[in-house]
C-alpha cells in the first residue's frame, strides 16, 4: 500500500470517528509517524499500540473539528516539494493551520522546518 493511501485512510478514519473520540488504525511505520505528529500537535490524547493496529483516543476538546478542513497536498502522481521560502509563504497564507511536512529529519510541522531551515514534501494541512 502506498504511503499516500495509508495517509488518506488514517486521516479519514480519524475524521469519521472524531465524535466517538476513539479510532482504530492499521499499524504501519508511516501511520505511527503521522499519529505521533498529530499527538504532538494536541489532536490525539493517547494511543495504544497493538500487534496490527493503533488505537487512538482523539482530543474532542479542541473546539471545532480540525479534520473538516483537511487538505492532502501530495499524491503519488504529484508530490509537492517546498523550499524553506515556500514553506514560509504557506505559513503566512495559512497562519492557523497545522501543516505536516515530510523531511529527511522525519515528519515535522512547517514551523519546525523554518526553525531548522529545511524544506520537504508537504503532506497535509489541517
Amino acid at each position: 500500500m502506498s504511503s499516500s493511501k495509508t495517509l488518506c485512510d488514517a486521516l479519514n478514519s480519524m475524521k469519521n470517528h472524531r465524535s466517538s473520540g476513539y479510532c482504530i488504525l492499521k499499524r504501519s511505520r508511516f501511520t505511527l509517524d503521522v499519529v505521533n505528529f498529530l499527538a504532538n500537535c494536541g489532536l490525539i490524547i493517547s494511543l495504544n499500540l497493538e500487534e496490527r493496529s493503533i488505537n487512538c483516543f482523539l482530543n474532542n476538546s479542541v473546539g471545532r473539528n480540525p479534520f473538516i478542513s483537511l487538505k492532502t497536498h501530495s499524491s503519488p502522481s504529484k508530490s509537492l516539494f517546498c523550499s524553506v521560502d515556500q514553506i514560509k509563504f504557506i505559513i503566512k497564507t495559512n497562519p492557523l493551520s497545522i501543516i505536516c511536512v515530510s523531511t529527511n529529519k522525519g515528519l515535522l510541522s512547517a514551523q519546525d522546518c523554518l526553525d531548522k531551515n529545511i524544506g520537504g514534501k508537504v503532506l497535509f494541512m489541517l
